[in-house]
């Protein structure tokens, strides 16, 4: 009897858990608040090439040097690069405060930052510690790098990604 509820469960953790994994070539519907309470929709960047990066509090350093290369991609109307921040690890007590930094942060970032206070966002993209994901111009979910490891070909993707051509609405 416990086998086969120890097989049910496993069966229903992987059927839940799958649909929050957003796969390579698909579209992406990702939506949420930025630091300053707006929504963001990323279908609102049609055309461009949005960049997202990944921080929390263990990799805050390499987030640091990701974002300091990645600024000088910023581009409106072609680039946009979205911080995404988790603050799954935050303690409770901590939390309004840590809100409150990644606002001020935001405040002064040429990208939209978008704290994740539960981890739901980044459990949703499958993404743990510094990574960078890039969505073409059509709002698929291309290519994900591993922090500074892979920032260099990061970046030289994302200038092919601006020269692909959208296709024609028919």
């Amino acid at each position: 009897m416990t086998r086969w509820l120890g097989a049910i469960a496993l069966v229903c953790s992987a059927a839940i858990s799958l649909p929050w994994a957003e796969e390579l070539g698909t579209p992406s519907r990702l939506r949420a608040r930025d630091a300053h309470g707006h929504l963001f929709d990323i279908a609102d960047f049609d055309g461009q090439v949005v960049v997202l990066t990944v921080a929390s509090r263990k990799t805050a350093h390499e987030a640091r040097t990701i974002s300091s290369r990645l600024s000088s991609v910023v581009s409106p109307g072609r680039v946009a690069v979205v911080a995404l921040v988790n603050l799954e690890s935050v303690p409770w007590f901590a939390i309004r405060y840590a809100k409150r930094r990644v606002a001020e942060e935001a405040a002064h970032s040429r990208f939209i930052v978008l704290p994740d206070e539960g981890g739901r966002l980044c459990r949703r993209l499958a993404v743990r510690g510094a990574e960078i994901l890039l969505f073409d111009r059509r709002g698929q979910l291309r290519y994900r790098f591993r922090g500074t490891t892979e920032l260099e070909q990061a970046l030289q993707t994302v200038e092919e990604l601006q020269q692909e051509s959208l296709p024609v609405p028919r």
